[in-house]
């Protein structure tokens, strides 16, 4: 039988990286939506609509994008088989992290103020979630060394 610690472990691991699919593949898709949209306004206006430093923060929240859709599916295989939790895991869930904060804080720099509801979905999908996805992946190597 797994130690109790393992099975919670690879639960937080899996519930983490199956959000974190989710949200990295919805967040790939709406991201390249958006930078569809900028570019046909920018088309329609004949050049005159500028967004040159929203597409700097919105290219940074679709590298973490993509970064979370690939650490998502890491973790997702990292719970069905605790060893390959490793240094890779660990080191594309902060780069996820990093990336999402510094995609959002220069979206909020250059717009100014943000609804409360949206930094704080934004907090949670970009923060929280590979928080837990790291949190669960230190989990799993503490257990490992302890066995």
């Amino acid at each position: 039988m797994k130690p109790q610690s393992d099975l919670c472990g690879r639960s937080l691991l899996k519930t983490a990286g199956t959000l974190m699919t989710v949200f990295g593949a919805l967040g790939v898709v709406l991201y390249l939506l958006a930078l569809a949209g900028i570019a046909a306004l920018r088309a329609a206006t004949g050049g005159v609509f500028s967004a040159s430093d929203d597409v700097i923060g919105m290219s940074l929240l679709f590298a973490g994008a993509v970064a979370e859709l690939i650490a998502g599916i890491l973790s997702l295989r990292a719970a069905k088989t605790p060893a390959r939790a490793g240094k890779a895991l660990s080191v594309l869930g902060g780069l996820t992290l990093l990336l999402a904060l510094a995609g959002m804080g220069h979206i909020a720099l250059r717009t100014g103020a943000t609804p409360w509801w949206e930094s704080a979905l934004g907090l949670l999908l970009c923060v929280v979630v590979p928080c837990a996805d790291l949190y669960a992946v230190y989990k799993l190597k503490a257990d490992r060394r302890a066995v």
